[in-house]
């Protein structure tokens, strides 16, 4: 059973393999302020991946682990949690809750800022692997995804000075 899914910008990202970047960060110009958004992602694959969203104007930064999967009426109502280590240094944990990326993807969605800063300064100096867990309790379900580094320090610190996030802050 898939628990997740969703990419717009990084179609090529997601099918790209070998010795290419896994992770991308895109920068947009904000219409309704003078700053800049900013998208972040990483990819395992084509199935899965790590999404993450800011904007300069607002400290607000959120976290998502998307998987290709249709979705189903009901869901959104679904907690969930996720996990993420880097380097099998600490675990984070973040509350999240299910949402329809797009039409292929839906995922499991965090806006717990201040701990997914703690979680992006990890992915920024992993030297060898990023893992993210979801957990949905009400299924009895448990899934992993290990994510390649490659590209993720030049994307992340993208992402850090595009929405003008301080790398540095509370430890999650």
């Amino acid at each position: 059973m898939r628990l997740l899914g969703g990419l717009v910008f990084t179609g090529a990202l997601l099918i790209a393999g070998g010795a290419s970047a896994q992770w991308a960060t895109d920068v947009k110009d904000d219409l309704f302020s003078d700053g800049k958004t900013a998208t972040m992602i990483g990819s395992a694959g084509p199935n899965y991946g790590i999404y993450v969203s800011c904007s300069s104007e607002e400290a607000d930064v959120s976290f998502a682990y998307i998987e290709k999967s249709s979705w189903e009426s009901g869901l959104e109502a679904v907690p969930a949690k996720l996990a993420i280590q880097v380097d099998g240094g600490q675990k984070h944990f973040l509350n999240g809750y299910f949402y329809q990326h797009n039409n292929d993807f839906i995922g499991v969605k965090s806006d717990q800022s201040e701990l997914i800063r703690g979680i992006l300064r990890d992915i920024r100096d992993a030297q060898r692997q990023i893992v993210v867990g979801v957990r949905v309790e009400l299924f009895d379900t448990t899934a992993t995804v290990d994510f390649s580094v490659a590209g993720s320090t030049k994307a992340t610190s993208k992402l850090f000075d595009s929405c003008n996030l301080s790398p540095e802050g509370p430890e999650s």
